[in-house]
């Protein structure tokens, strides 16, 4: 089949410690972040596009240049596709988007494969758009259990703790989201506390969008590493090293949400919540 014996043997060992994740591509392409602006003009930029969408990258560089601060034009244009701003429709999106972190939420699923002796491993996602705060929990199968399991163990203690209510869910139509809430643990959950359930449309895309990127983002940098580098034995193996890239984003990693500006998603989520 054109392929040589060390490279079948290579594939099989791979194939054999991490399963099917293992053998997917991994990609090596990064950022050039020291081609990059300086945080606070990046900021200020952002600032001034949400707050006045209608402004192009050449009025918006004036204004900053005015203001002592140098960027480029192509500058601006450049951070404005970076952070999904570069047309006065989405800015204006942008500008109505939630700034208070629980004000809107989303939660789906990812199926992350065969991973060696776990057999099919699938993840919870759970997003808060405008912090950008992530829980992840991976479970053997897709259920209203384990949905409802992921809000009940991880999210819904962690905005309690910070006194922030959370207001609204956004999934999809699955039957792992959907159902009678007296028959159904995920939707009975939100029921008993007062949450309401909202399915993804065309009205509100960018929250169901803003989870399938992170789950890019995971099968990338965490999962197809993670299946090469050991042999998981169980799911709470997997849970503890996933535990860990969940914490590096939410803790120290920069994000560039639309109420981000470069901040962590939990000093976003810090420094948006009302006080107490």
């Amino acid at each position: 089949m054109g392929v040589s014996r060390d490279t079948y043997y290579r594939l099989k060992r791979q194939h054999d410690n991490g399963g099917e994740v293992a053998l997917a591509p991994i990609s090596r392409a990064r950022p050039l972040l020291g081609n990059r602006v300086e945080p606070r003009i990046e900021r200020a930029v952002l600032e001034l596009a949400i707050g006045e969408p209608a402004f192009g990258q050449a009025r918006i560089a004036a204004q900053l240049a005015a203001q002592g601060l140098g960027v480029s034009p192509a500058g601006v244009r450049g951070i404005l596709m970076r952070h999904g701003l570069q047309t006065r429709r989405l800015r204006l999106r942008a500008r109505a988007s939630p700034r208070l972190p629980g004000q809107l939420a989303a939660q789906d699923s990812l199926a992350v494969g065969r991973m060696g002796t776990l057999g099919e491993v699938w993840q919870q996602t759970f997003l808060d758009t405008a912090s950008r705060m992530l829980f992840v929990r991976v479970y053997p199968t897709r259920t209203p259990e384990a949905a409802a399991d992921l809000l009940a163990t991880r999210v819904l203690p962690f905005f309690d703790g910070h006194a922030v209510p959370l207001r609204r869910v956004l999934t999809d139509r699955s039957l792992q989201y959907c159902g009678r809430p007296e028959r159904h643990a995920f939707r009975g959950l939100l029921e008993a506390r007062g949450i309401a359930h909202g399915l993804a449309g065309a009205a509100e895309p960018q929250a169901q969008l803003l989870v399938e990127d992170l789950h890019r983002l995971m099968l990338d940098e965490f999962y197809k590493v993670a299946a090469r580098r050991r042999a998981y034995r169980s799911l709470d193996e997997l849970q503890a090293d996933v535990d860990g890239w969940v914490d590096t984003h939410n803790r120290q990693r920069g994000c560039d949400g639309w109420w981000c500006f470069g901040r962590t998603p939990f000093d976003t989520f810090e420094a948006l919540r009302p006080p107490p």
